[in-house]
């Protein structure tokens, strides 16, 4: 194993007081372009593929949720881990997106009843592992060998101290002494019947913070959360530098908000402390889902939040967010059964520069339920247009699926620079959208730091094209539900042929800048 140099960290405790830039070196694939951009109208803007139907999911509850997406193997294609009962399955990519014949590298560990997880190089070798999520069972955590094959490395680690209903993961530097801690966020079983009276709440299983120490090995540090944010039933929460102070924040996202609402520790040098509502984001709802992203162009995080009935849109302004979804008409659309919301993303899905939204609905219920919501509920593309109003364009771009959807994740699977999305059913089987390419703008940007964050999980990349910015931050986990991406970026760019900058903020607080960079490329930098 390879593990950062933790007495060398410890001096980056604080960002630089000024602006102070590091060499790196940028290499780019080469400008793509579209072979076909009339095929979006002649054959739909989405090509769907599907999956054998996985093996049963036991009931349409939590378990088996979520996806990963990331490359495993590194041989440039995005793979898929996908959870389903009894078993995970491994998907692998190839120059044509993926085929849906899985592999068995994940056959030889116990991983029944897994609900999701995250992508990280957590031993800093330079291959990304897997931290899969278990409902009511231990969590595993899986060294990758670097060559897409894994060793369960749980123990040695110390991350076999819980066998909760986990349903949310998500790494960052909590503590700025340049290692990835763990946050792992609990649901739980309402009781024997599956119900929940709030008047008599029941508080849900713990959740759980983990320090790394640099050597492979993680301490406890749940005493750090309060105990109302452990007795919150959480669906989905993660690492987001809400105040872009270098520290990141931890939001969590909770069911049953009349007991518990959301929460928002703010990080104070690596110490987290309940906002107390400040920001104006402990809110009470049923919240299950979490897409982030900066909508306003203000530098700061913008959320999408889906749950029963209803689904929020948080823009910042002067350091507190507030509710924009009934003005921008993002809505959800009760008649056509758009019930229960579940996973939700921020990404620019058409390549205008703006960006859109995802947010998949599914039915809830299994043996034990009784909550009434339709057996089927389209899923949404809300498509943002010029006056940056939404659209529900779903339907009309194929890609409404109704059956029992949670997790998804959007991302380049056939490196065109078009983002395709893979989804999870729980009725049904597992599918994936490639997008058919047009001739707007883009780039997509995968970063190489330093040991031991090799991924620069927390980075921000910004784009500089005129008057415009385009912000994205290097994320693993804490979006979605129960579900990760790869550790990169993609940034629309419409009818832009170049950009006048790309600028990378590393996790230290160091910068580095490349001018009249060409658009339709994917770019990897090295620090």
């Amino acid at each position: 194993m390879h593990f950062g140099e933790r007495a060398r960290s410890q001096q980056l405790l604080d960002p630089p007081t000024e602006t102070l830039f590091v060499d790196a070196r940028i290499v780019a694939s080469g400008v793509q372009t579209c072979d076909d951009p009339s095929a979006r109208e002649t054959l739909g803007r989405f090509e769907r593929r599907a999956s054998p139907n996985p093996e049963n999911t036991l009931g349409n509850w939590l378990w088996a949720g979520g996806e990963l997406v990331a490359d495993y193997n590194g041989d440039g294609f995005l793979d898929i881990v996908a959870p389903a009962q009894p078993f995970a399955k491994v998907y692998k990519g190839h120059e044509e997106a993926v085929a849906f014949d899985p592999v068995d590298v994940l056959k030889p560990f116990d991983l029944e009843f897994g609900s999701g997880g995250t992508s990280v190089d957590y031993d800093a070798d330079g291959d990304l592992d897997v931290y899969l999520m278990r409902y009511d069972r231990s969590n595993k955590l899986l060294r990758n060998r670097g060559n897409g094959t894994f060793d369960d490395v749980t123990v040695e680690a110390g991350l076999d101290l819980h066998a909760y209903p986990s349903t949310t993961s998500s790494w960052a530097d909590m503590d700025r002494d340049g290692d990835l801690d763990l946050f792992v966020g609990n649901y739980g079983h309402p009781d024997q019947n599956g119900m929940v009276a709030v008047d008599d709440f029941v508080p849900a299983a713990p959740s759980f913070l983990y320090e790394n120490l640099g050597d492979g090995t993680f301490v406890d540090r749940s005493d750090m959360l309060p105990q109302w944010l452990h007795d919150a039933y959480t669906y989905a929460g993660g690492w987001h530098d809400l105040n872009r102070d270098g520290y990141p924040e931890l939001y969590v996202i909770n069911d049953f908000g009349a007991a518990q609402p959301n929460v928002v520790m703010l990080n104070v040098r690596g110490t987290l402390v309940p906002d107390n509502n400040g920001m104006g984001l402990d809110l009470a709802m049923s919240g299950a889902g979490l897409g982030v992203g900066d909508l306003n162009s203000d530098g700061l995080p913008d959320m999408i939040v889906p749950q029963w009935n209803d689904v929020g849109l948080y823009l910042s302004r002067d350091g507190t967010w507030i509710d924009h979804a009934a003005q921008r008409n993002l809505l959800n659309d009760r008649d056509r059964g758009q019930t229960v919301g579940w996973g939700a993303d921020l990404s620019d899905v058409d390549n205008d520069g703006d960006l859109d939204a995802f947010v998949a609905y599914g039915y809830l219920g299994n043996e034990f339920t009784e909550w009434e919501n339709p057996a089927e509920q389209p899923d949404a593309l809300y498509l943002q247009g010029d006056d940056g109003n939404f659209e529900d364009v779903a339907e009309d771009w194929g890609i409404a699926d109704r059956g029992s959807s949670r997790g998804f994740v959007v991302a380049d699977f056939n490196d065109d620079g078009w983002l395709d999305v893979t989804k999870r059913d729980l009725s049904g089987p597992n599918t994936i959208y490639l997008s058919r390419c047009g001739d707007a703008g883009w780039l997509r940007v995968r970063l190489h730091g330093e040991a031991p964050n090799t991924y620069a999980v927390g980075a921000i990349v910004a784009v500089h094209a005129g008057d415009r910015v385009w912000e994205r931050t290097i994320l693993a986990g804490g979006t979605g539900f129960a579900s990760a991406g790869p550790p990169e970026v993609h940034i629309g760019l419409g009818d832009r042929d170049i950009v006048d900058r790309v600028e990378v903020t590393w996790p230290d607080g160091f910068h580095s800048t490349f001018a009249d960079v060409d658009t339709r490329q994917i770019l990897d930098i090295s620090r």
